[in-house]
């Protein structure tokens, strides 16, 4: 009963929560000081052949502080986007409510009034409605904008920042990392 899915969805937010904490400190772990990230001694202008080599190693080496940035990025897109954030959440929602109502092959969904709705409606009028509330809130542009920035701000940093280290380096620290964060 009612009981029993509350309790359903606690234990799965639940399990959201720790799986997301767990990522998170293992990112944690691997950040590099900021110090360090943007020492701007270290950023020259690179040749072809150089450049892949130094985007290979700080991928690497600099791949926590990318992500926590990509992460800045998104908070932000969806902060100043407040239309396409609301247009999604609502779009997702429906797709949640429709996959739910459509669960255990039933042939039709009730809606209010008792009007019955074939999963085919339902489905091609979700899929209208996300792609009419995508272009409406400009959702092309904003995950274009944010995609172009990840890249160029990523690739940017990792081709024009000196190798953090030699790739041997590298392959030995991972083995010897410890355990608490030297991001510090």
């Amino acid at each position: 009963g009612e009981g029993e899915h509350v309790m359903g969805v606690r234990q799965r937010l639940t399990q959201v929560f720790f799986m997301t904490k767990g990522m998170v400190e293992t990112s944690w772990r691997g950040m590099r000081s900021w110090r360090e990230f943007a020492d701007r001694t270290k950023f020259t202008t690179p040749s072809k052949i150089d450049a892949l080599s130094r985007a290979k190693v700080n991928l690497v080496y600099f791949k926590s502080n990318y992500m926590l940035l990509m992460t800045i990025l998104t908070i932000w897109t969806i902060l100043s986007n407040i239309a396409f954030t609301i247009s999604m959440a609502v779009s997702a929602a429906a797709w949640k409510l429709y996959l739910e109502l459509s669960e255990g092959g039933r042939n039709t969904i009730t809606l209010p009034g008792n009007k019955l709705l074939r999963p085919i409606e339902a489905y091609v009028g979700l899929s209208l409605l996300t792609l009419i509330l995508f272009y409406l809130t400009g959702g092309s542009s904003t995950v274009f904008w944010l995609v172009t920035t990840c890249l160029l701000v990523i690739v940017g940093h990792a081709t024009l920042r000196e190798a953090a280290s030699t790739p041997a380096e590298l392959a030995l620290e991972e083995l010897s990392r410890p355990d608490e964060p030297d991001w510090v």
